[in-house]
């Protein structure tokens, strides 16, 4: 929750390296975020326990379950 509070929304084709994307799984609404890499590539964590990887939005299962893509906004 605390990101989707300290971040803007914006829309996927207005993503940035640094930006976060947002993901529903089981059932839960943005519960898994990742950091866009560029090139339709982000970096997340699967779960815990296992190793942080590169994946992409050439994947369905990523395409499905994207939520949105939002902006931190730092001073």
């Amino acid at each position: 929750r605390h990101l989707l509070q300290a971040s803007q929304p914006i829309s996927r084709n207005q993503l940035r390296r640094g930006d976060l994307v947002f993901f529903t799984q089981e059932g839960r609404r943005s519960s898994h975020v990742a950091l866009y890499l560029g090139g339709d590539r982000f970096v997340h964590s699967p779960s815990s326990g296992k190793n942080v990887h590169v994946a992409g939005f050439n994947n369905d299962y990523w395409q499905r379950h994207f939520t949105e893509a939002r902006r931190l906004e730092i001073d």
